[in-house]
């Protein structure tokens, strides 16, 4: 029966609330509202993205017979996910309290007093709060509207407006640093490859909040990209830009931080990789991601001419080399600008400069006998030579 009651009540409290507002203006267009507790930082763990808030009216007296309220509250369910109800520490501490909130965007119900024997409620200005979760991955904000609130007709204070109040998201800076490294420092190319073949890893930070990337390679007039594959972790290879040489990787893992990619391009340009680094150039996080910053890695390509002599730059350099004189004779057209000598196993014996000198001669008095290896640089490519040191009489 007391329940009964206190449902009449409350229905007659909804009208009378409405034919006494107009005699008094407490806090116009002030309050009740919404007040945000906190605002939500997009790059913190889901476990610390809610936030909390409240409808606000006037610190009550004892006097101001404060026995129970209804209220209607509207948000965005794109935005917001309402969790519950937050009666401690409120002006609802000690009420019974029904609320319903679900997918139409709508928190509706009420708080009364336990019985009608049960003193009013009276204190601070929060009435009774709600916690939410904030559903977004981008810096945003969203409107919370109070659209009714209803106090029962014992109820002194009188209110003419109701008035919203906003939930903000931030994106935060922090340390989260992308990381890139190649699985080796030197990849060694023989004259006969035409395909170069590595392996990248990808370490996200924490709280990443991205789901794809596009990793941009560079030597794109030397090298093609033309085939990557998933060698571990969690992700999907998208597509592949052969004229750019960028990797689309998908369906990242927010609790996997790692993923290593198999790469192969082809060789277009042999001549420029000697001593050339391949290197990320860029990876594009996308937007409303948590990434602050990429620590980019490179790798060294040298052609391992001196252990390769059998390709198309063999050449015999009978026309260098002068047995009676025991020298290397350099003819230099002009274009020619070091000239180096290897042994077999790839040390550096001699390097002579050979910019402005039309022609020169290495000796070869103090070499052992054996196979040696003549390296001509240029600007754009190397020519190399074999040539026999014999055993002298």
């Amino acid at each position: 029966m007391n329940r009964i009651r206190k449902r009449n009540l409350f229905c007659i409290a909804a009208i009378v609330i409405f034919m006494v507002a107009a005699n008094a203006k407490i806090k116009s267009n002030t309050i009740p509202y919404i007040y945000s507790e906190n605002i939500v930082n997009v790059c913190d763990s889901l476990s610390k993205r809610f936030v909390l808030f409240f409808v606000v009216i006037d610190k009550i007296q004892k006097s101001d017979s404060l026995f129970g309220f209804d209220l209607q509250i509207r948000y965005d369910t794109t935005k917001l996910k309402i969790t519950n109800y937050v009666k401690g520490n409120t002006l609802s501490e000690f009420f019974d309290i029904d609320f319903s909130y679900g997918l139409d965007g709508l928190i509706r119900g009420y708080g009364m007093v336990s019985n009608v024997m049960a003193p009013p409620s009276y204190g601070d200005s929060l009435l009774v709060g709600f916690l939410a979760e904030w559903l977004g991955n981008c810096p945003d904000s969203t409107l919370i509207n109070l659209e009714e609130l209803n106090f029962t007709s014992e109820f002194k204070r009188n209110y003419d407006s109701l008035n919203d109040g906003y939930v903000y998201a931030i994106r935060k800076q922090n340390n989260n640093i992308l990381e890139t490294k190649f699985d080796t420092q030197d990849i060694k190319l023989k004259q006969t490859d035409s395909i170069l073949e590595t392996q990248l890893s990808i370490k996200f930070p924490k709280y990443h909040q991205t789901n794809a990337v596009d990793v941009k390679l560079n030597l794109k007039d030397d090298l093609s990209l033309i085939e990557a594959n998933m060698h571990s972790g969690i992700g999907i290879i998208g597509n592949i830009d052969s004229i750019d040489n960028i990797i689309n990787i998908a369906n990242l893992n927010q609790y996997n931080n790692e993923i290593i990619i198999d790469i192969k391009f082809k060789i277009l340009n042999y001549n420029n990789l000697n001593n050339i680094f391949l290197k990320v150039d860029s990876v594009n996080t996308g937007e409303c991601n948590c990434i602050f910053g990429v620590r980019s890695d490179s790798v060294r390509i040298n052609i391992d001419t001196l252990k390769d002599t059998l390709g198309i730059y063999e050449q015999k350099i009978d026309n260098y080399f002068n047995i009676t004189n025991d020298f290397v004779e350099i003819l230099n057209p002009g274009c020619f600008q070091i000239a180096e000598i290897y042994n077999y196993t790839g040390n550096l014996i001699e390097s002579v400069e050979l910019i402005n000198k039309p022609i020169i001669k290495i000796y070869l008095k103090d070499f052992k006998a054996g196979i040696y290896f003549l390296v001509l640089k240029t600007n754009s490519n190397n020519e190399i030579k074999k040539f026999y040191k014999y055993y002298s009489n």
